[in-house]
C-alpha cells in the first residue's frame, strides 16, 4: 500500500464496494483526506447517474464529484488486489481535464497546419482581386477629375469590378475566420456553406495539381460545431492534394454533398496514389501517415475521425478503381433552428443613433448609410460613456474591438449608468474574438455585424431595433 500512496495515478481498493484504502492522489482529487473515504461506499463519489460498481472491465468513463461540489470527468480502468483478508478490487482514476486540454492543443496544431499549408492561397484570393479594386479605384479618381465629361459608362463598369473585387476579397475572409474561431458551441450548422468554405480555401492549391469537379445538393442541417466540421474538411481536402503526384497528368479531387435516409454524406475523392491495404486499418490512429517526412502531422485524419464521432456520426475510407482513394463522412441531420440578422424591414422614424468606432472611415461609412436618421459619431469609447451618461440614444452602434474601452467594455458600464440601454446596443466587428469575447455574445445573445457587411444588414438591423424598443424614454 506505501507504493500505492506514492504515485501520482489516483487509486482506490474496495471489498464489495466499500473503500478500504485510497491514496494521497485520490484524496486530492476529491478535496477529501485519504482517511475520510476509508469505509464509504465508492459509488458515492461519483455523479448519481453512475454510480455502478462493479466497473466492467477496460476504460469506462465516470465523473467523480468534488468535495466543493463540482464535476470531474475520468477514466477509471478497474484491477485486481490482494487484501490480508482475501482478494478485493482496485480501481486507477485518470483525471480526463489534463487530456482534454491536450487534445483541444493538438486540434489547433493540426488546424494551423492546415491553414498554413494553404496561406500563400489566401494570399492569392485576396491579392488578385485588391489588384483591380485599387486599380479601378484609381482610374475612377482619374475620370471624377474629367468634370462634366466623365465617362458615364465607364463609371459603373468600375464601379461593378470594386464591388466584385470587394466581395471576393469578403467571402475569402469569412471562408478564413471559419478555421481561426475557437469557441466549440454546437447547434445546427449548414453544411454545404461549411464544405464551400472549405473548398474555396483549398481551391488555389488544388487548382495547380488537379481538376475539381463538385456536386453539391442542398441538404439539412446538422448538429455540429463550424469551426470542427470546417476544420475536417479542409484535414480531407488537404489530404486529397497531398496524395497527388506532381509527375502524373489527368489527376482529379471530386467533392460531393448529398442527404439520404436522414443522413448528410459528404464524400471526397481523388486520383492519388492510393492508400496500401495492409495500413488502411491504421490510418485513423494519432500520428501514423504514409506521408514523407515533414509532410503532414500525422493527425489530420485521427482527429477528423474523432470530431465525426463525437457527432454520432461516422468516417470511412475505401479504395476508388483504378486510382485513388474516397472518404465519405456521414452525419446526422437535425432541424434548423437559426435566425439570420434582418435584412430589410420596413421604414421606421428616424432614431437617434450613436455609433462608436476608433476608425474615422468606419464612421463615416455608417452615417452615409444611415443618413434618414441623426446619427452621432464618435472614435473615443470614453466619450461615448460620457454622452450616454448625458444624452439619450434610441441605437448604440458599438465596435467590439478598441484601444482604451473595448466595445463590451463600453456596454457594461453603460448598463450600470442605465440597465435600459442593454437592449439597444448593436456591435460590429471584424470578427476576431478572444475567448472572453465569445462568451459574451454566447450569453448577452446581443446582435453583431460582421464587417464588411452591407447596407442593407446595417440599416435591417438599426431599423428592427427600432421597431421593437420603440424610441427611448
Amino acid at each position: 500500500m506505501e507504493i500505492l500512496d506514492s504515485l501520482p495515478t489516483c487509486v482506490l481498493v474496495h471489498l464489495d464496494g466499500v473503500i478500504r484504502f485510497a491514496n494521497r492522489a485520490m484524496g486530492e482529487l476529491v478535496g477529501h483526506p485519504p482517511g475520510d473515504l476509508v469505509g464509504r461506499h465508492a459509488a458515492e463519489l461519483f455523479v448519481v447517474s453512475e454510480r455502478t460498481l462493479p466497473f466492467p472491465a477496460g476504460s469506462t468513463a465516470r465523473r467523480l464529484v468534488h468535495r466543493d461540489g463540482s464535476v470531474i470527468p475520468v477514466e477509471a480502468h478497474p484491477f485486481e488486489i490482494a487484501l490480508p483478508e482475501g482478494p478485493a478490487s482496485g480501481v486507477w482514476i485518470t483525471d480526463q481535464r489534463a487530456h482534454k486540454a491536450m487534445q483541444t492543443q493538438l486540434m489547433f496544431t493540426e488546424r494551423m497546419a492546415s491553414v498554413g499549408a494553404l496561406a500563400a492561397g489566401v494570399a492569392h484570393e485576396i491579392n488578385n482581386p485588391l489588384t483591380y479594386v485599387l486599380a479601378n479605384t484609381e482610374l475612377l479618381e482619374a475620370e471624377a477629375f474629367r468634370g462634366p465629361t466623365f465617362d458615364l459608362t465607364l463609371v459603373r463598369q468600375l464601379l461593378a469590378e470594386i464591388r466584385e473585387g470587394a466581395e471576393r476579397v469578403q467571402g475569402t475572409v469569412r471562408d478564413l475566420l471559419v478555421f481561426s474561431r475557437n469557441d466549440d458551441d454546437e447547434g445546427p450548422v449548414d453544411v454545404r456553406a461549411v464544405l464551400e468554405s472549405s473548398i474555396s480555401m483549398a481551391a488555389n492549391q488544388i487548382r495547380h495539381l488537379a481538376r475539381l469537379e463538385t456536386e453539391i445538393a442542398p441538404v439539412s442541417p446538422v448538429f455540429a460545431n463550424q469551426r470542427k466540421l470546417g476544420q475536417v474538411f479542409l484535414n480531407l481536402l488537404v489530404n486529397a492534394v497531398q496524395s497527388l503526384s506532381p509527375a502524373e497528368d489527368d489527376h482529379e479531387i471530386r467533392v460531393t454533398l448529398s442527404e439520404e435516409d436522414g443522413q448528410v454524406i459528404v464524400c471526397v475523392a481523388d486520383t492519388g496514389t492510393g492508400i496500401d491495404p495492409a495500413v488502411q486499418d491504421r490510418i485513423f490512429e494519432p500520428f501514423f501517415t504514409t506521408k514523407p517526412a515533414g509532410i503532414g502531422t500525422g493527425l489530420g485524419l485521427s482527429i477528423c475521425y474523432s470530431i465525426i464521432r463525437t457527432l454520432r456520426g461516422e468516417i470511412q475510407v475505401r479504395a476508388r478503381p483504378p486510382r485513388g482513394t474516397e472518404f465519405v463522412v456521414r452525419l446526422p441531420t437535425t432541424v434548423r433552428d437559426a435566425t439570420p440578422i434582418p435584412r430589410s424591414t420596413p421604414l421606421t422614424q428616424p432614431g437617434r443613433i450613436l455609433v462608436v468606432d476608433d476608425d474615422p472611415l468606419i464612421l463615416r461609412t455608417v452615417s452615409r448609410n444611415l443618413k434618414r436618421h441623426r446619427v452621432v459619431t464618435l472614435t473615443d469609447s470614453e466619450e461615448a460613456l460620457a454622452r450616454l451618461e448625458q444624452e439619450i440614444y434610441d441605437v448604440i452602434v458599438c465596435d467590439v474591438i478598441m484601444p482604451s474601452l473595448s466595445g463590451i467594455d463600453v456596454f457594461r458600464r453603460a448598463c450600470a449608468i442605465n440597465p435600459d440601454l442593454a437592449e439597444r446596443f448593436v456591435f460590429m466587428s471584424g470578427g476576431v474574438f478572444s475567448d472572453s469575447d465569445e462568451e459574451f455574445f454566447r450569453t448577452s445573445r446581443r446582435p453583431l455585424l460582421t464587417k464588411p457587411f452591407r447596407r442593407e444588414e446595417l440599416a435591417g438591423l438599426v431599423s428592427s431595433t427600432l421597431m421593437r424598443l420603440g424610441p427611448a424614454a
